[in-house]
């Protein structure tokens, strides 16, 4: 055999050796943590730490480099009380913390400053959920809208399905502004709107209810931006008992309705549909000072009909 074929033959022998080892052959002795700060991921490999501390004469403080490192990871609890949105823990060797040896110790630290884990006790119940790592900035902004954690996890966790019955049984720390959105007095009021009527270029839209028409008033007109009407964030959907919200700190529409939980942020052309992620042609904008979301995708994914009259510029919107 030709040397070429040899080293040929013995390249590829390594490369289906190596192909085929387990994962953890590769593992170090130490944890591998991974981390948000400030929305960028940051990785922390105490393999390489303790390697170099040791070859810098580093004596731990009179500890072992494993209590060394325990201590360290431990107060990760710590680092996310104290600057949690900004400071995430998201995983340690490839696996959601919460999965961990570490979980239990890195948790027994969460009020160490009495800080975020202070002002928002629901922190607890939301750091178990191994889907919630890394959508602090998201999680955050829901809480200081009133939103309860499974209000939450609706709304920002792909499929989530309440253990405990529906999301409008479990409103319990909702505003007084949302429990008179809820239960049998929006679904009655659903049912007795019959369509909605708004005309580009005008304020005022018609309610039909029961075959009666009223006349009402929204805070700007509807708008043709890119092929795609767009209406001021509240005003016609309410009509329907769609329960809409503004997070100020993230800049983010909240539409809810039923089974449907939408979040649009501003200038985002991806908008979150009961926490799976979905495509939008023109995102929710501000438009001399007013925040406007796109009816049509809005208005279908929370089960209305919409259609759209180019003679005379208007829109209807009803009920399937």
């Amino acid at each position: 055999m030709s040397t070429k074929k040899f080293l040929a033959c013995l390249t590829l022998a390594v490369f289906i050796c190596v192909s085929l080892m387990p994962s953890t052959a590769f593992a170090g002795k130490y944890p591998v943590v991974k981390y948000m700060v400030s929305g960028k991921i940051m990785i922390r490999d105490f393999n390489e730490e303790i390697e170099n501390a040791i070859k810098d004469g580093y004596d731990f403080n009179g500890k072992t480099p494993e209590e060394y490192v325990e201590k360290i990871i431990t107060r990760f609890g710590a680092s996310m009380d104290g600057g949690y949105p900004s400071w995430q823990l998201l995983e340690i060797d490839g696996k959601p913390w919460q999965e961990t040896k570490w979980a239990e110790k890195i948790k027994s630290t969460f009020n160490f400053y009495a800080n975020v884990f202070t002002t928002y006790p629901e922190l607890y119940e939301i750091m178990e959920e191994p889907r919630l790592n890394g959508k602090g900035y998201e999680i955050i902004s829901l809480l200081k809208a009133g939103k309860t954690v499974e209000e939450i996890k609706k709304a920002l966790i792909p499929g989530y399905e309440s253990s405990s019955g529906s999301s409008q049984d479990n409103k319990g720390g909702s505003s007084s502004s949302d429990s008179s959105q809820s239960g049998d007095q929006d679904n009655s009021s659903f049912q007795d709107v019959d369509k909605v009527i708004l005309k580009l270029g005008s304020k005022t839209f018609t309610v039909v209810k029961n075959g009666a028409e009223g006349n009402h008033t929204m805070e700007t007109s509807p708008a043709m931006i890119k092929g795609t009407v767009m209406i001021p964030l509240k005003a016609c959907l309410e009509q329907f008992c769609a329960e809409i919200d503004w997070l100020p700190s993230t800049k983010t529409v909240m539409v809810s309705y039923k089974d449907k939980t939408i979040l649009l942020s501003l200038g985002k052309q991806k908008a979150t549909v009961n926490g799976k992620e979905v495509n939008i042609s023109v995102p929710a904008q501000a438009v001399n000072g007013r925040t406007m979301i796109p009816l049509r995708f809005v208005s279908e994914q929370i089960g209305l009909k919409v259609d759209w009259n180019g003679t005379t510029k208007t829109v209807t919107i009803s009920q399937k």
